[in-house]
């Protein structure tokens, strides 16, 4: 018979009898205890079983949210489909506008610009009857003044020569070497006038007139004068006559190869 006298001994006696270990147990251990791996066994088990559920629910779930962002964005995608279109639209129509106005300020341009255009060629047809008319004057002026224009030149006026005497000492000499214009401005010359000096020897003034004088008058005063010269072996003057003169032509007054005769505003004043 085993003797146990300390836990030692009954340690001993449970390993050499296992069956008394399990009839130990059942003795100092209560039912829950003795159950506890089963019940812990049923309970992975169910944690198991609930986690997959938890799992197919949390699935099932995320799937719905899943859903709903699909047809939320397929919803927003479509609305902002129909507000591009309308946007494409709008801009469609905005530019069909902008365009019709564009043409319409262009037609309204084109017929300013037509208006304009007239306007221009009537302001310019009156500036050209006026340059005329004053043109006129100046020379209307010049011929009434033609003694007073010979005598500051120390001459006295003879007569003024027409186009046919003109034509007459042209017809006399040789001209081949002159072109066709410089003779038509020579036989269009404005005021050619004979005078006698104090001595008595004839002599000539070619008289270039404009209401303002220009380089172009001045040319044409020094080139009759010239011809006047080799037509008739008599001295002649070049002589500027007008209202205004353009101060480039300054040069050739100081120079002594032409003379200003200004033309006054009584001068021009109608009588």
């Amino acid at each position: 018979m085993t003797t146990i006298n300390t836990v030692e001994d009954l340690i001993r006696a449970l390993d050499e009898n296992p069956q008394w270990l399990e009839i130990l147990r059942a003795r100092i251990l209560t039912k829950e205890v003795l159950e506890l791996p089963q019940r812990l066994a049923e309970f992975a088990v169910a944690s198991d079983r609930r986690a997959e559920q938890h799992a197919q629910d949390n699935n099932a779930q995320f799937e719905a949210i899943d859903r709903r962002a699909e047809q939320h964005e397929q919803a927003n995608n479509e609305r902002f489909d129909a507000i591009e279109r309308r946007a494409e639209q709008h801009a469609q129509a905005n530019n069909e506008r902008f365009e019709a106005l564009e043409q319409k300020m262009d037609r309204y341009q084109a017929a300013n610009n037509e208006r304009f255009d007239g306007i221009d060629r009537h302001l310019r047809s009156i500036d050209n009857t006026l340059s005329y008319l004053k043109g006129t004057h100046a020379t209307m002026a010049t011929l009434k003044n033609a003694g007073t224009l010979a005598r500051d030149l120390g001459l006295r006026r003879v007569r003024d020569l027409t186009g046919d005497d003109l034509w007459d000492l042209t017809d006399a000499a040789d001209t081949a070497d002159l072109a066709a214009n410089v003779l038509r401005s020579f036989h269009n010359a404005d005021l050619i006038i004979e005078a006698r000096d104090t001595a008595g020897e004839t002599g000539y003034i070619a008289v270039e007139v404009s209401f303002t004088v220009n380089g172009r008058d001045t040319a044409r005063a020094i080139r009759n004068a010239a011809l006047l010269t080799r037509f008739t072996g008599r001295k002649a003057y070049a002589v500027i006559s007008g209202r205004h003169k353009d101060d480039r032509i300054d040069s050739h007054l100081e120079s002594g190869e032409v003379f200003w005769f200004q033309l006054e505003d009584e001068d021009l004043a109608a009588r």
